[in-house]
Protein backbone atom coordinates (compact mmCIF):
# COMPACT_ATOMS: atom_id res chain seq x y z
CA UNK A 1 0.00 0.00 0.00
CA UNK A 2 1.21 3.51 -0.69
CA UNK A 3 1.96 5.73 2.31
CA UNK A 4 -0.91 7.78 3.79
CA UNK A 5 0.63 11.05 2.51
CA UNK A 6 0.44 9.78 -1.08
CA UNK A 7 -3.13 8.57 -0.56
CA UNK A 8 -4.10 12.01 0.82
CA UNK A 9 -2.66 13.71 -2.28
CA UNK A 10 -4.67 11.42 -4.54
CA UNK A 11 -7.87 11.87 -2.51
CA UNK A 12 -7.58 15.65 -2.98
CA UNK A 13 -7.99 15.06 -6.73
CA UNK A 14 -11.20 13.03 -6.33
CA UNK A 15 -14.77 14.20 -6.38
CA UNK A 16 -17.22 16.11 -8.52
CA UNK A 17 -16.42 19.30 -6.62
CA UNK A 18 -13.18 19.36 -8.67
CA UNK A 19 -15.04 19.24 -11.99
CA UNK A 20 -16.42 22.34 -13.70
CA UNK A 21 -19.01 21.73 -16.41
CA UNK A 22 -19.99 24.39 -18.92
CA UNK A 23 -23.17 23.19 -20.60
CA UNK A 24 -23.33 26.19 -22.94
CA UNK A 25 -19.91 25.41 -24.40
CA UNK A 26 -20.13 21.65 -23.91
CA UNK A 27 -16.85 21.55 -21.99
CA UNK A 28 -15.48 20.08 -18.79
CA UNK A 29 -12.56 21.46 -16.81
CA UNK A 30 -10.63 19.51 -14.17
CA UNK A 31 -9.56 21.92 -11.42
CA UNK A 32 -6.77 19.79 -9.91
CA UNK A 33 -3.50 19.14 -11.72
CA UNK A 34 -3.10 15.43 -12.41
CA UNK A 35 -6.83 14.77 -12.02
CA UNK A 36 -8.40 12.28 -14.45
CA UNK A 37 -11.87 11.06 -15.29
CA UNK A 38 -12.30 7.28 -15.41
CA UNK A 39 -15.57 6.09 -16.91
CA UNK A 40 -14.75 2.42 -16.30
CA UNK A 41 -17.44 2.18 -13.63
CA UNK A 42 -20.24 2.95 -16.10
CA UNK A 43 -18.79 2.25 -19.57
CA UNK A 44 -20.17 -1.27 -20.02
CA UNK A 45 -23.56 -0.19 -18.73
CA UNK A 46 -23.71 2.78 -21.07
CA UNK A 47 -22.65 0.59 -24.01
CA UNK A 48 -25.29 -2.02 -23.14
CA UNK A 49 -27.99 0.67 -22.95
CA UNK A 50 -26.95 1.99 -26.37
CA UNK A 51 -26.88 -1.47 -27.97
CA UNK A 52 -30.35 -2.16 -26.53
CA UNK A 53 -31.65 1.14 -27.89
CA UNK A 54 -30.21 0.47 -31.36
CA UNK A 55 -31.55 -3.09 -31.51
CA UNK A 56 -35.00 -2.04 -30.34
CA UNK A 57 -35.03 0.74 -32.97
CA UNK A 58 -34.30 -1.98 -35.55
CA UNK A 59 -37.35 -3.92 -34.36
CA UNK A 60 -35.65 -6.63 -32.29
CA UNK A 61 -38.39 -7.93 -29.98
CA UNK A 62 -36.40 -10.24 -27.71
CA UNK A 63 -32.69 -10.43 -26.88
CA UNK A 64 -29.98 -10.78 -24.27
CA UNK A 65 -26.94 -8.51 -24.30
CA UNK A 66 -24.11 -9.81 -22.12
CA UNK A 67 -21.01 -7.70 -21.52
CA UNK A 68 -19.63 -9.91 -18.74
CA UNK A 69 -21.27 -8.94 -15.47
CA UNK A 70 -23.47 -6.43 -17.28
CA UNK A 71 -26.56 -7.99 -18.86
CA UNK A 72 -29.71 -6.62 -20.49
CA UNK A 73 -32.71 -8.80 -21.39
CA UNK A 74 -36.02 -7.99 -22.99
CA UNK A 75 -38.91 -9.69 -24.69
CA UNK A 76 -39.11 -13.09 -23.02
CA UNK A 77 -38.24 -14.12 -19.46
CA UNK A 78 -34.65 -15.34 -19.27
CA UNK A 79 -32.49 -17.11 -16.70
CA UNK A 80 -29.34 -15.23 -15.67
CA UNK A 81 -26.67 -16.84 -13.52
CA UNK A 82 -25.17 -14.98 -10.57
CA UNK A 83 -21.47 -15.77 -10.12
CA UNK A 84 -20.39 -17.57 -6.97
CA UNK A 85 -17.60 -15.33 -5.66
CA UNK A 86 -16.10 -18.29 -3.75
CA UNK A 87 -15.66 -20.44 -6.89
CA UNK A 88 -13.83 -20.12 -10.20
CA UNK A 89 -15.28 -17.81 -12.84
CA UNK A 90 -18.33 -19.31 -14.52
CA UNK A 91 -19.59 -21.13 -11.42
CA UNK A 92 -23.10 -19.87 -10.68
CA UNK A 93 -24.29 -19.42 -7.13
CA UNK A 94 -27.88 -18.69 -8.10
CA UNK A 95 -30.22 -18.37 -11.04
CA UNK A 96 -32.32 -15.26 -11.51
CA UNK A 97 -35.41 -15.23 -13.75
CA UNK A 98 -35.87 -11.76 -15.26
CA UNK A 99 -37.81 -10.07 -18.04
CA UNK A 100 -37.23 -6.61 -19.51
CA UNK A 101 -34.49 -5.75 -17.02
CA UNK A 102 -30.83 -4.91 -16.71
CA UNK A 103 -28.63 -6.94 -14.37
CA UNK A 104 -25.21 -5.75 -13.18
CA UNK A 105 -22.78 -7.47 -10.83
CA UNK A 106 -19.87 -5.69 -9.22
CA UNK A 107 -17.45 -7.27 -6.80
CA UNK A 108 -14.00 -7.54 -5.32
CA UNK A 109 -13.46 -11.27 -5.80
CA UNK A 110 -11.80 -11.38 -9.25
CA UNK A 111 -9.32 -8.50 -9.27
CA UNK A 112 -7.67 -9.07 -5.92
CA UNK A 113 -4.74 -10.56 -4.06
CA UNK A 114 -3.92 -11.24 -0.43
CA UNK A 115 -1.17 -9.41 1.44
CA UNK A 116 -0.49 -10.20 5.11
CA UNK A 117 -3.91 -11.84 5.37
CA UNK A 118 -5.78 -8.84 3.93
CA UNK A 119 -7.67 -8.88 0.64
CA UNK A 120 -6.44 -6.03 -1.55
CA UNK A 121 -8.51 -5.25 -4.62
CA UNK A 122 -9.31 -2.68 -7.29
CA UNK A 123 -12.38 -1.07 -5.69
CA UNK A 124 -11.12 2.01 -3.87
CA UNK A 125 -13.35 3.69 -1.29
CA UNK A 126 -13.11 7.43 -2.07
CA UNK A 127 -13.67 8.23 1.61
CA UNK A 128 -10.48 6.46 2.68
CA UNK A 129 -8.42 6.16 -0.50
CA UNK A 130 -7.93 2.49 0.31
CA UNK A 131 -9.56 -0.74 -0.92
CA UNK A 132 -13.13 -0.85 0.36
CA UNK A 133 -13.80 -2.99 3.41
CA UNK A 134 -17.60 -2.95 3.49
CA UNK A 135 -17.93 -6.68 4.11
CA UNK A 136 -19.36 -7.29 0.63
CA UNK A 137 -17.77 -9.58 -1.95
CA UNK A 138 -20.36 -8.89 -4.63
CA UNK A 139 -23.47 -6.89 -5.37
CA UNK A 140 -25.91 -7.82 -8.14
CA UNK A 141 -28.45 -5.13 -9.04
CA UNK A 142 -31.62 -5.48 -11.11
CA UNK A 143 -33.29 -2.43 -12.63
CA UNK A 144 -33.98 -0.56 -15.86
CA UNK A 145 -30.97 1.62 -16.71
CA UNK A 146 -27.75 -0.35 -17.07
CA UNK A 147 -25.37 2.63 -16.75
CA UNK A 148 -27.12 3.66 -13.53
CA UNK A 149 -26.84 0.11 -12.18
CA UNK A 150 -23.13 0.01 -13.05
CA UNK A 151 -22.46 3.16 -11.04
CA UNK A 152 -24.65 2.13 -8.11
CA UNK A 153 -23.24 -1.41 -7.91
CA UNK A 154 -19.73 -0.04 -7.46
CA UNK A 155 -20.91 2.54 -4.92
CA UNK A 156 -22.94 0.02 -2.90
CA UNK A 157 -20.02 -2.42 -2.93
CA UNK A 158 -17.99 0.30 -1.17
CA UNK A 159 -20.78 1.47 1.13
CA UNK A 160 -22.04 -1.91 2.31
CA UNK A 161 -25.60 -3.12 2.78
CA UNK A 162 -26.62 -0.80 5.63
CA UNK A 163 -25.68 2.41 3.79
CA UNK A 164 -26.32 1.14 0.27
CA UNK A 165 -29.79 -0.39 0.62
CA UNK A 166 -31.62 2.92 1.26
CA UNK A 167 -30.09 4.33 -1.94
CA UNK A 168 -31.27 1.33 -3.94
CA UNK A 169 -34.75 1.58 -2.41
CA UNK A 170 -34.91 5.25 -3.40
CA UNK A 171 -34.43 4.26 -7.06
CA UNK A 172 -36.58 1.10 -6.97
CA UNK A 173 -33.62 -1.21 -7.61
CA UNK A 174 -33.54 -4.82 -6.44
CA UNK A 175 -30.35 -6.47 -5.19
CA UNK A 176 -28.53 -9.66 -4.25
CA UNK A 177 -25.66 -9.16 -1.79
CA UNK A 178 -22.92 -11.68 -1.00
CA UNK A 179 -20.86 -10.93 2.10
CA UNK A 180 -17.25 -11.92 2.60
CA UNK A 181 -18.36 -14.53 5.16
CA UNK A 182 -20.72 -16.21 2.68
CA UNK A 183 -24.09 -14.77 3.67
CA UNK A 184 -26.43 -14.12 0.73
CA UNK A 185 -29.14 -11.49 1.16
CA UNK A 186 -31.70 -10.53 -1.50
CA UNK A 187 -34.32 -7.81 -1.52
CA UNK A 188 -37.81 -9.26 -0.89
CA UNK A 189 -39.13 -8.64 -4.42
CA UNK A 190 -36.56 -11.13 -5.80
CA UNK A 191 -37.45 -14.08 -3.57
CA UNK A 192 -39.76 -15.68 -6.18
CA UNK A 193 -37.30 -15.03 -9.04
CA UNK A 194 -34.16 -16.36 -7.35
CA UNK A 195 -33.16 -20.01 -7.01
CA UNK A 196 -29.89 -21.23 -5.54
CA UNK A 197 -27.67 -23.80 -7.22
CA UNK A 198 -26.85 -27.03 -5.40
Amino acid sequence: MPPQTEIALCKAKCGFQNLRLDRMRGTAFLTQEGMQIDLGGIAKGYAADEVRRMLQEQGVKSAQINFGGTVVVWGQPQHIGIQNPFQKTGSPMADLLVENKAIVTSGIYEQCFFHKGNRLHHMIDPRTGRPSCSGLLSVTLIGDETAQLDALATAVCCLGIQEGLPILQKYGIEAVFVTDDGVVQATPALHNQLSFCA
